[in-house]
C-alpha cells in the first residue's frame, strides 16, 4: 500500500486487509513523505489488528522525500517475498473475501499472471464489525465490471482505455522476468528505457533508485501504463465477476506532494499521462506483435491511429493512417466508423488547432478519407 498524507484513510484500508478470510502473508506500507500522523497509526493498527505478526510479515518502509506513487510502489515491490503482489490504496476498502476469492486461481493455474474483479465506486462507505461494506450509507454509487478477452485481441482492446481496475488487480511476480527480457533490448537492465527518457525531462527529479517497474515519469495512469505492459509482455489474465474491493470517490487532492491536483487538473494530468504512454507505445511496440498477421497491417496502423486520435496525438495520426497501403480489405465495418470519427474530428475552426498541429489534421483527413475510399471501391 503506498501512501501519502492520508492517515485517518489508510487506517480504514489496513483495518479493511487485517479482515482477510483468506489472509495476506505479508502486508507492506510505503510511506511517500508523509508529513502527518502516518507513521504512527500504521504503528497502532498493526499493533491493534495484526495481533502476533512482526517483521517482515508486516513492515513500514518511509521514504523522507516525497516523490510520487511510481517510487513508492516499486519501493514496496523490491521488499515483498511473495509471489503474488497486491497492490492496494491508502484510501479504498477490500471485501473481506477478495483473498480467499481470488488466490485459488493461482493455485489452480501455475500459468496464469494476472487476476482482476469486479469494483464498486461509492462516496461513502461504512464497514460493519466482520468488515463487510454495508449495502446502505451512500448517495453515489456506480460498478466495474471485469471482462475476459482472448489474449490475441488484449492489447488492442486496451488502446481505448483501461481495462483492468487497479486495486482489484492481483499478479504474478515472474512476470516481471518477461516484462525485463522485452525491455532490456532498449538498454542495459530493466527500466533503462524511463530512465534514459525521464532523465531528460526538465524538472523532473534526477533519481534513478526503484525507477522500474512503475514509469517514474507518470503522476497519473501509473497502472494503465503498466498493465499494458505485462499485455505486451505476454500476460495471461482471468476475470472474476465479484466485487471484491470498493473504490471511494472524493475530492481529494493527488499525485506527489510537489505537484497535488484536484477536479479539472486531475484529468488534464491524466490526458497529459496518456499522451506520454503512447508516444512509449508507439515507439517501441512493433505492431506485429499485437495484432494477428492474418489481419494485415492496415488494420493494426488505423486502429492505433484511432487510439492516438483519442490522445490528440495528431502528427502520430497522419503518420500511422499515411503508412496504410492500397490493400485494404482486412478492414471492416468497424473501422471505417473510426475512419469516419476522424474526419469529423478534423472539421473543426482552425484555431481549435495550435499553428504547427494544422498541417498534420489537414494531412490526417486527407489519408482517412483516401483509405475510406478504397474500402468503399474494394467492397
Amino acid at each position: 500500500i503506498p501512501t501519502y498524507i492520508r492517515a485517518d484513510l489508510l487506517r480504514e484500508s489496513l483495518i479493511s486487509i487485517s479482515r482477510q478470510t483468506r489472509p495476506a502473508d505479508q502486508v507492506i506500507v510505503v510511506d511517500d513523505g508523509s508529513t502527518d500522523n502516518t507513521a504512527a497509526v500504521v504503528q497502532d493498527v498493526f499493533r491493534e489488528f495484526f495481533p502476533g505478526a512482526a517483521w517482515p510479515f508486516v513492515r513500514y518502509i518511509r521514504r523522507e522525500t516525497n516523490a510520487g506513487k511510481s517510487f513508492a510502489v516499486n519501493e514496496g515491490i523490491a521488499a515483498a517475498e511473495m509471489d503474488l503482489i497486491w497492490i492496494f490504496d491508502d484510501d479504498d476498502i477490500a471485501d473481506p473475501r477478495r483473498l480467499e476469492a481470488v488466490v485459488p486461481y493461482f493455485e489452480e493455474d501455475p500459468d496464469l499472471d494476472v487476476v482482476h474483479t469486479d469494483a464498486e465506486f461509492r462516496d461513502q462507505i461504512d464497514v460493519d464489525p466482520d468488515g463487510k461494506v454495508s449495502p446502505s450509507g451512500w448517495k453515489d454509487r456506480s460498478f466495474w465490471y471485469a471482462v475476459d478477452v482472448p489474449d490475441r485481441d488484449r492489447f488492442r482492446w486496451f488502446l481505448t482505455g483501461n481495462r483492468w481496475f487497479g486495486i482489484s488487480v492481483i499478479w504474478r511476480r515472474s512476470i516481471l522476468s518477461r516484462l525485463s527480457d522485452l525491455e532490456t533490448a532498449f538498454g542495459p537492465g530493466p527500466g533503462y528505457f524511463w530512465k534514459r527518457t525521464w532523465e531528460t525531462e526538465e524538472g523532473k527529479i534526477h533519481a534513478y533508485e526503484n525507477a522500474w517497474p512503475f514509469d517514474p515519469y507518470l503522476g497519473r495512469a501509473q497502472d494503465y501504463d503498466f498493465f499494458m505492459r505485462l499485455i505486451w509482455a505476454g500476460a495471461r489474465s482471468k476475470a472474476v465477476n465479484t466485487t471484491t474491493v470498493y473504490a471511494r470517490t472524493h475530492e481529494g487532492a493527488r499525485g506527489p506532494g510537489h505537484a497535488l491536483k484536484d477536479g479539472d487538473a486531475v484529468e488534464q494530468a491524466t490526458a497529459d499521462a496518456e499522451k506520454w504512454i503512447f508516444r512509449k507505445i508507439y515507439d517501441r511496440v512493433p505492431l506485429e506483435a499485437i495484432w494477428p498477421e492474418e489481419e494485415g497491417l492496415a488494420v493494426a496502423y488505423v486502429e492505433r491511429a484511432y487510439a492516438l486520435l483519442l490522445r490528440g496525438m495528431w502528427e502520430k495520426v497522419a503518420a500511422d493512417l499515411a503508412s496504410v497501403g492500397q490493400d485494404v480489405s482486412g478492414l471492416r465495418d468497424v473501422h471505417i466508423e473510426a475512419l469516419a470519427r476522424m474526419i469529423d474530428a478534423t472539421f473543426v475552426p482552425p484555431d481549435e488547432f495550435p499553428a504547427d498541429i494544422r498541417p498534420h489534421v489537414l494531412k490526417a483527413r486527407r489519408q482517412a478519407i483516401r483509405i475510406r475510399d478504397d474500402w468503399k471501391r474494394a467492397t
